[in-house]
């Protein structure tokens, strides 16, 4: 594989791995919903070998770093196989009764041998490998939003962890900021800390996006707003691969 998506629900509406195909790239989207970066580390740790992707694109948006987590994490322990997570590492992460709960009827249900519900049948129009296209434009658009950017420590220790997971498996990465149509008080303390972290490709500067006709509601983007994205970071991301070195490229 080529290119690896990993962060939240930004992610899995941006990137859309039928655009990326267009320019020789195979891809897969594991965005999930507010996917923190304690949930990004379970990924990574999970999928990154099975992957072995040439380039990882990890995107931030900054309120992940804000989160506890707890509704990434019940998905993930929703989300059946390959997704695998045992008592340890739930209690290591948070002892919420409502964890073990879900762990326990989850795997209950299958020690007995009852059929979780049949999902929903998603067209390929609505959903392809990860990416989720949101239509409709943003009704809730506001002009400003007071907020300040106030990160939590161990969310900060997890992406700390994940960055130098990536540096010891000798993976690419680059960082990568959806837009938003609002700006945090103190933008530039986010900015400055994932500058030093990585490269940085914050589409809030790169390209201009209409706050009402490319967003599905007020801090989505829509189809419009992700074909935009995606027709700008194809060709960088191509040019990326393109220069790794063989033996990088032999993965």
């Amino acid at each position: 594989m080529d290119v690896l998506f990993i962060g939240s629900s930004h992610a899995y509406n941006s990137f859309d791995p039928g655009i990326f195909e267009n320019y020789g790239l195979k891809s897969y989207n594991w965005g999930t919903n507010q996917q923190t970066h304690i949930q990004t580390e379970m990924v990574l740790r999970e999928y990154l070998k099975i992957f072995s992707p040439k380039l990882v694109v990890y995107e931030v948006f900054p309120e992940m770093f804000a989160l506890e987590g707890r509704e990434s994490m019940t998905d993930f322990l929703n989300s059946g196989e390959p997704f695998q997570l045992g008592l340890k590492e739930i209690f290591e992460y948070d002892n919420s009764i409502i964890f073990f709960n879900t762990y326990l009827i989850k795997y209950s249900r299958e020690l007995i041998g009852l059929r979780p519900k049949p999902k929903r049948k998603v067209e390929i129009k609505d959903y392809y490998k990860g990416y989720v296209s949101k239509e409709g434009e943003n009704k809730y658009y506001k002009d400003s939003i007071d907020i300040k950017w106030i990160p939590r420590q161990q969310q900060i220790e997890a992406f700390e962890r994940n960055i130098a997971f990536l540096k010891r498996n000798n993976i690419n990465y680059v960082l990568v900021i959806s837009p938003f149509p609002f700006q945090y008080n103190n933008s530039q303390d986010y900015i400055n800390y994932l500058n030093s972290r990585g490269e940085l490709l914050d589409y809030n500067k790169i390209l201009e996006f209409d706050a009402e006709k490319e967003f599905s509601d007020y801090h989505h983007i829509n189809i419009k707003g992700a074909k935009k994205i995606n027709t700008h970071l194809a060709p960088v991301l191509r040019k990326k691969i393109d220069e790794l070195p063989i033996d990088e490229l032999a993965k």
